[in-house]
């Protein structure tokens, strides 16, 4: 039944597109061809542009010399015929009547400004999604939803629900761009790659499934999803790139795999409803603002490894109140903490520059237990017993006083995920009890 509502709705839409034009009165015609007549175009009182032919369309090097210039505010339609190949720089640009367009299966790039300031286009028709994904924009007034945003129609069903095809390798830069009626998207295994504002501001995209096949996701991929709620980042990303999930007000939380290395500038600015977010241990540097104005961020912990934290990282996350700073040697930018909670405290090793940055910046001070260097050493004395074992379960358990300036947690992450947590204090336990193949910590399953 659901196939053949579809292919109704198909049938009805290409009914449409057949009878556009029909009855109207040629008002202008010409040739728009890379070769001259390869291409025609032939623009009607109904206010439909039609380009018709097959191959490239011509380049113009200025948006006056675009044959139908003096009838750009009449376009109200624009189609693409199934055989070309490219639009052009400036073809469409302060086209303020242009409401629809549709683009045949062929184009695979759309060049500089061709729908810039199309203030009234809200509604773009395809018929191929893999095609879709892999034409390239040469920036993103390319995109014919970069004014306003809109609608994606494919084959004349609105786009809400999507699923990228295992066809496709690569989903390119700004292939989605403003789509804001957009709600889920599942990518299939086999993609590797999401481009740079891919997703850019898609206000209505709830979810999204990215799989393990996934190693690069593009700055601003995720720019100003407002209504995207949480993400899991796959293990073979190591970069989350600045923008990327900036603007996200709705995430409450997002998970980076173990072996991710930079999260870059603004990579998660403006996420006001964030509440948690884990930091590897593989995380090498935090670029600038990267958490700014993270209203509902209490804390952080920044791993040994860390060796930069950017300008204003931290700045705005108005309910911050620690940050656990493992890293004895980090490298700090200005203002990291600014406008933080009142109780705002760092926690450090004594003679860090972690302490060096606390007190030059007036924000109180806590000392980390020492790490003894053994795995399991809660308590820093230089031994692993049951004493360990109860301080980290009330560690984990949030008793009073229990924290890491009593609990020497570094020692923790005992399977080597760059966390202490429930699963660490069971390694723990049956290392103290003995258990066969728990001799040795850190524990590495055989």
């Amino acid at each position: 039944m659901k196939k053949y509502i579809i292919a109704m709705v198909c049938a009805a839409f290409a009914a449409v597109m057949l009878c556009v034009g029909v009855g109207a009165d040629t008002v202008a015609s010409g040739e728009c061809g890379a070769d001259g007549d390869n291409l025609t175009w032939v623009l009607d009182d109904a206010g439909t542009l039609t380009i018709s032919g097959e191959g490239e369309m011509e380049e113009w090097s200025l948006s006056s010399k675009v044959p139908w210039n003096s009838y750009r505010s009449e376009i109200k339609t624009a189609i693409i015929g199934n055989s070309i190949t490219n639009i052009s720089r400036s073809a469409f640009e302060d086209c303020s009547s242009l409401t629809h367009v549709i683009i045949g299966n062929s184009v695979t790039n759309i060049g500089r400004w061709a729908f810039d300031d199309c203030t009234s286009l809200t509604n773009v028709y395809i018929t191929d999604l893999e095609v879709w994904c892999n034409i390239e924009y040469a920036n993103s007034s390319s995109h014919p939803l970069n004014s306003n945003g809109g609608n994606l129609y494919v084959d004349g069903v609105l786009a809400t629900d999507i699923v990228i095809p295992d066809s496709v390798v690569a989903i390119g830069e700004y292939a989605f761009y403003k789509c804001r009626r957009l709600s889920s998207v599942t990518i299939s295994d086999g993609v590797m790659s999401i481009g740079a504002a891919t997703f850019y501001e898609c206000s209505g995209l709830i979810s999204v499934i990215i799989p393990d096949s996934v190693t690069i996701i593009g700055d601003y991929a995720f720019y100003e999803c407002s209504s995207l709620a949480n993400v899991t980042i796959p293990d073979g990303v190591t970069s989350v790139g600045k923008f990327t999930f900036a603007g996200c007000s709705n995430m409450t939380s997002v998970t980076m795999p173990d072996g991710t290395t930079n999260i870059g500038e603004y990579a998660f600015a403006n996420c006001r409803s964030l509440t948690s977010v884990n930091v590897p241990g593989s995380v090498t540097s935090i670029g600038s603002s990267a958490f700014f104005r993270c209203y509902k961020l209490s804390s952080i912990t920044i791993s040994r490894g860390i060796i930069s934290i950017g300008d204003d990282s931290f700045s705005g996350c108005v309910s911050f109140k620690k940050a656990v700073v493992y890293s004895p040697t980090v490298v700090w930018g200005t203002d990291v903490f600014s406008t933080t909670h009142a109780d705002f405290t760092i926690h450090g090793y004594v003679g860090s520059t972690a302490q060096t940055y606390a007190e030059t910046n007036s924000h109180p001070f806590k000392a980390l237990v020492e790490d003894s260097g053994i795995h399991g050493d809660a308590t820093g004395d230089g031994k692993t017993n049951p004493l360990d074992l109860v301080y980290f379960q009330r560690y984990l358990s949030n008793w009073d006083g229990y924290d890491e300036t009593k609990v020497c947690t570094a020692a923790l992450d005992l399977n080597l995920d760059g966390r202490a947590d429930a699963a660490d204090a069971t390694i723990l336990a049956r290392h103290i009890a003995k258990w066969i193949g728990y001799e040795t910590l850190p524990y590495t399953p055989a």
